[in-house]
């Protein structure tokens, strides 16, 4: 018998109470943690800080709690992955709570509650020398573990481990390829039932522990192998390289005057050569199918070039496009001609290193 939401909420709440930590809890020796405040694009992020008082080039984690509260267990895991030698930033990223009202409303708010997690993402990754921002992980609980997909797809993280609270209840439309390294835990299944979810985890491409309780050894076990650097080759799973498209492929067919991004652009400038109106229904297919090729530029391995780097460009090139996009769907001419305009100095930057 599933729980309803009050009650899970009530459950949930219950057990951080429980868990007595705070902002202002006894901080263990050796780490050093406090709240702080970051500014990202469009975006300011409240977070807690926790690290250890001394090293460099750690490994960084980013807690997603599932209710974005600074407060509880959260904080304490925060204190005792320092204690573990990672640098935990726990992120209020909606500090409104919209995720928790209607359909309509959040997805009215989506934009925003994506800017703070990127926002706080690039943060932490920027915390040189204390992090290596090749050993980003992040860790969600309930709508906090979907986000996690989402960085990782940007290229923010490595590895994510998504925690479910709710009895037996697995994360639903996971993509059969994520990219990065996945570990689901799972809390209070028959044992048939856990075969079953073990049998369904998409080939292999996600890890699964069913435990009554998160196990955090086994937790970190799996953070600390992702968190070591792979000069060799992509964190991404292997199906990446069953990819028949290559980068040039892509350049010549999306990004081209000929391609994809040509022929948008001369949509857009219908208006000023002919009069005729916009064929918006095409510009918006046309301008879809440049955010897609984002996904798969992240799949490939540069010519040369880092890694991290590459896959950071293709995050600013997706939200570039992605920004293109949403001006096309609005029927703004001007605002979809700049964006359009500007989509070459992404590629710019990227060519500057990678090319």
């Amino acid at each position: 018998m599933s729980l309803g939401l009050p009650r899970r909420r009530q459950i949930l709440l219950s057990l951080l109470i429980c868990a007595g930590g705070s902002v202002n809890a006894q901080t263990p020796p050796g780490i050093s943690a406090s709240i702080v405040k970051v500014q990202g694009a469009g975006a300011v992020v409240t977070g807690y800080l926790a690290k250890p008082a001394a090293g460099s080039g750690l490994p960084a984690v980013l807690l997603l709690p599932a209710d974005s509260d600074l407060k509880g267990a959260v904080l304490e895991t925060a204190r005792d992955m320092a204690a573990h030698g990672f640098v935990a930033f726990a992120v209020d990223y909606d500090p409104a709570h919209v995720s928790q009202e209607s359909d309509l409303v959040q997805n009215v708010a989506e934009e925003q509650l994506t800017l703070r997690l990127t926002a706080a993402a690039d943060w932490l990754a920027r915390q040189r020398p204390l992090v290596d921002p090749q050993r980003m992980s992040a860790i969600g609980w309930d709508g906090g573990a979907a986000r996690i997909l989402k960085l990782a797809q940007q290229g923010r993280v490595r590895a994510g481990v998504m925690i479910e609270s709710e009895r037996c209840h697995a994360p639903e439309n996971l993509p059969a390829a994520p990219a990065a390294r996945m570990l689901l835990v799972i809390s209070g299944c028959t044992p048939e039932r856990g075969r079953e979810l073990k049998a369904a985890a998409k080939g292999g491409a996600y890890q699964i522990r069913l435990e009554s309780a998160p196990a955090w050894g086994e937790i970190y076990k799996f953070l600390n192998v992702s968190a070591v650097p792979d000069a060799s080759g992509p964190a991404t799973p292997s199906a990446s390289s069953n990819l028949v498209v290559t980068i040039r492929d892509i350049m010549r067919v999306i990004n081209s005057d000929d391609g994809v991004r040509g022929k948008l652009a001369r949509l857009l400038a219908g208006t000023a050569t002919s009069g005729a109106d916009v064929q918006w229904d095409q510009a918006r297919s046309h301008a879809a199918v440049l955010v897609e090729s984002s996904d798969w530029l992240l799949a490939l391995r540069p010519p040369k070039g880092p890694l991290v780097s590459w896959r950071g460009h293709v995050a600013d090139y997706r939200a570039a496009s992605q920004t293109l996009l949403k001006a096309v769907e609005q029927h703004d001419l001007a605002a979809a001609q700049q964006a359009l305009g500007r989509l070459p100095q992404n590629c710019g930057a990227c060519h500057a290193d990678h090319r």
